[in-house]
């Protein structure tokens, strides 16, 4: 009988004041929808981040040049202490933690094919990398080893670079123009898509890393790198790679210990540390 009249009271209530009862069901239901929105946005994000890594993989580690403080300003990446091709080689030979090494250098460049043409990253670096970062081929193959040493004029193509210079024409084996050099492509990447920050992953060329040296980027007898790729032997063997990659690089420096570093520690995808 209390329960029945508590009812009766409550729906009179409500059926009184019928603008106020509707702003608080407005209210209730704008609430509870921005909660659920919110809670799908940080769920959609935090699995994009754990597709990314996973993409990439969770034993990839980076290692760049470390950037130097000039006047109290910090200075781009790269700026101070420099890594060299020695630098990747040293790894690849004595970082037993490691099961593939590969220097990369790159920039910016102009890619022609007929009357079209394309700005993408060109990266030079080494046929390892591509087992390294797990990369996936869609048509065509990958450079080998005496390729990326031997200068080859060959290209694999990510696949915005191949939609957008040959608008659905076969890429393979055509000869593409990258700052004037003729290079055959050999391949084109599967698609990647973007970066949890929007990055295009598809807008890039891989060339050789000796090719980019010697012919793209004319860097002369100069062995200095943009950076090293690596990748440990599995997910467990990250944390002794990177003590190994530490002291390998430590000791071609002749750092005392206590002696800072030049170069910021090997990181992997993911961490706030990690470089582009």
């Amino acid at each position: 009988m209390h329960l029945f009249e508590t009812l009766r009271t409550s729906v009179r209530s409500l059926l009184s004041n019928k603008t106020r009862s509707a702003l608080t069901m407005l209210g209730v239901v704008i609430g509870t929808a921005a909660v659920i929105a919110m809670v799908a946005l940080g769920t959609g994000a935090n699995r994009t981040v754990q597709r990314f890594i996973t993409g990439v993989g969770s034993n990839l580690l980076i290692i760049h040049p470390k950037a130097v403080s000039v006047g109290g300003a910090r200075q781009q990446a790269g700026s101070g202490a420099t890594l060299t091709l020695e630098d990747a080689e040293a790894l690849e030979r004595e970082a037993f933690a490691l099961r593939g090494v590969t220097p990369d250098i790159y920039g910016y460049a102009r890619l022609v094919y007929g009357n079209r043409n394309w700005s993408a990253l060109t990266m030079g670096t080494g046929a390892a990398a591509f087992d390294i970062r797990s990369w996936r081929i869609a048509e065509g193959r990958f450079f080998i080893d005496e390729e990326a040493k031997g200068g080859a004029k060959v290209a694999v193509l990510g696949d915005t670079v191949a939609r957008n210079l040959f608008d659905g024409e076969n890429p393979l084996e055509r000869i593409v123009r990258i700052r004037n050099v003729p290079m055959r492509v050999i391949g084109v990447l599967a698609p990647k898509g973007q970066t949890p920050w929007g990055q295009d992953q598809d807008d890039v060329v891989y060339v050789p890393f000796s090719t980019a040296q010697r012919r793209l980027f004319r860097r002369g007898a100069s062995n200095s790198i943009h950076r090293i790729t690596a990748a440990a032997l599995n997910d467990g063997a990250v944390p002794e790679a990177e003590r190994e990659t530490t002291a390998i690089l430590r000791q071609r420096r002749g750092l005392a210990a206590g002696e800072p570093e030049d170069f910021p520690g090997p990181n992997q995808p993911g961490q706030a540390r990690c470089g582009t």
